[in-house]
């Protein structure tokens, strides 16, 4: 994803934020997100402990 441009309308700022856990995240924002990468928000989210 290094090239990859993604159109996002939250801010870099915000997902900078949410990259180092500094705030929480709306079920809104996640499925913009899952959108712009154009995967499935359960993809998203489907990750190990």
């Amino acid at each position: 994803m290094s090239s990859q441009k993604i159109k996002l309308t939250l801010s870099r700022e915000f997902i900078n934020r949410i990259e180092n856990g500094k705030v929480n995240i709306s079920l809104t924002n996640v499925v913009e997100i899952a959108k712009s990468l154009d995967i499935t928000s359960k993809d998203l989210l489907d990750f190990n402990l």
